[in-house]
C-alpha cells in the first residue's frame, strides 16, 4: 500500500488527484478483491471532455498508462495480501497444534513424576 500511496502522491494536480481518489476507492473496495476488472479508461473520456470544455489540457494517454500501472500494482498487492493472510491463518493453526502437543506432554511428564514419587 505504501508504493500505491507514493504513486498517488506523484500524480500531483487536482484532476489527477480526483481520478486517483476514485481509483483508490475502487481498489480498496470489494470489486478488485472479488476479481472484477476495472478498466482504467472508464470515465476518463467524459472527464477529458469536461476538461476540454473548461479550458484544461486533455489526457494524452500518459495519465491512462499511469493509472493502469497503479491499478495493476494494487491488484498485485491485493493478491499478495490475500496470500499473506492465508499463510498467517495456517501458521496460527500450526501454533495451536504445537501448544496442544506441549500441554499434553507437560501433563504427561507431571503425571509420570507423580507416579514415580508415589513409588
Amino acid at each position: 500500500m505504501i508504493a500505491f500511496q507514493r504513486r498517488l502522491d506523484k500524480l500531483g494536480n487536482l484532476w489527477e488527484e480526483r481520478r486517483a481518489e476514485k481509483i483508490k476507492r475502487k481498489a480498496t473496495g470489494e470489486s478488485l478483491s472479488k476479481g472484477q476488472h476495472f478498466a482504467a479508461g472508464n470515465g476518463c473520456d467524459s472527464e477529458v471532455s469536461d476538461r476540454k470544455e473548461s479550458g484544461g489540457r486533455a489526457c494524452s494517454g500518459h495519465c491512462k498508462a499511469v493509472v493502469w500501472r497503479v491499478v495493476e500494482q494494487v491488484r498485485a498487492e491485493t493478491e499478495q495480501w490475500s496470500q499473506m493472510q492465508e499463510l498467517l491463518g495456517q501458521m496460527r493453526d500450526e501454533m495451536e497444534e504445537l501448544h496442544a502437543a506441549r500441554d499434553f506432554w507437560v501433563d504427561h511428564v507431571g503425571s509420570s513424576d507423580w507416579q514415580n514419587q508415589s513409588l
